[in-house]
């Protein structure tokens, strides 16, 4: 209740989860996020995660709130800090060539499958049955995805260190890719009130994502999300290093406590948490309202 009534004398106007806007999910205003791993520093689009993005009928552009109120109902018994990242600093102290380059060339997510690394293909197979195929769309019959994406496989060498035995035998499958290439667009955008240029997309939660795998497979590895240029080349990885860096330099982390509300604009600032340890007698509760605008007088 109190949540409630901070947001009313704010004048929050709430709306929709931005990932409820595709037709393949189904989700609440309000999500409550049980799942104790990180998170990497993101926005809260409706395209923020490209596996979603698969099976919708009709393509639309990423559709995103203003606003974002997240309140902690109970802590986390260690770790969990929230994080947030100034996207218009981002801007200004990113390398100008790597912001060039971005901006020149224009970015697209991809979404990555192997034989069983980073991810199964066969999920495509399954992902096609459970929400393509109870429904009417028109190229249900004419392809396991949205045909508007690009896609693209290829064979590899196995990955370094393959052969060494400490080495899981899952390993050895990674020697095909496929790929599936979302719609383009720009790596910065300008804020809607202020019209200052702002570091807008989620290559950080996309590189994140490699921490499931040893050092030594990281990059060989690979995410199962990540950035390529709008022509489909990959993005140089010391580009990408340059930026996970930067962002992880910039973030600031906030531990909150029981009752505590943290507004967040979402075209200046991108948000995340870190990973986090509940026990039994005490679990991490957190949840978040979206919004289209609220009253700062």
């Amino acid at each position: 209740d109190g949540y409630k009534q901070v947001l009313s004398k704010l004048g929050f106007n709430a709306c929709k989860d931005p990932l409820a806007a595709r037709k393949s999910l189904d989700n609440e205003v309000k999500r409550v996020v049980p799942n104790n791993a990180g998170l990497g520093l993101h926005h809260d689009r409706s395209d923020y995660a490209p596996r979603n993005n698969l099976y919708d009928e009709v393509i639309e552009p990423p559709k995103m709130p203003q606003y974002s109120a997240f309140v902690c109902f109970q802590p986390a018994c260690e770790g969990g800090e929230f994080r947030i990242l100034d996207g218009q600093r981002m801007v200004r102290e990113l390398d100008r060539d790597v912001l060039k380059r971005l901006y020149d060339r224009q970015i697209r997510s991809a979404e990555v499958y192997g034989l069983w690394l980073p991810q199964p293909a066969f999920n495509v197979i399954t992902g096609w049955a459970i929400k393509v195929l109870p429904e009417d769309f028109k190229w249900k019959w004419k392809s396991f995805i949205n045909p508007t994406f690009k896609t693209r496989s290829f064979w590899k060498a196995p990955p370094e260190g393959w052969s060494d035995i400490s080495s899981p035998p899952q390993i050895l499958t990674d020697i095909w890719r496929f790929e599936v290439l979302l719609e383009k667009f720009s790596p910065i955008n300008r804020h809607p009130d202020t019209g200052d240029v702002v570091w807008f997309n989620n290559i950080h939660l996309w590189e994140g994502d490699k921490v499931q795998w040893k050092a030594k497979f990281k990059n060989s590895l690979g995410a199962r999300s990540k950035a390529v240029y709008a022509d489909g080349e990959d993005i140089p990885q010391e580009d990408l290093d340059h930026i996970v860096e930067l962002t992880e330099k910039n973030e600031v982390k906030i531990l909150m406590k029981q009752g505590d509300i943290v507004l967040v604009d979402n075209y200046r600032t991108l948000h995340g948490r870190e990973g986090f340890r509940n026990s039994g007698s005490q679990t991490r509760l957190h949840a978040v309202t979206f919004g289209t605008d609220f009253n700062k007088s």
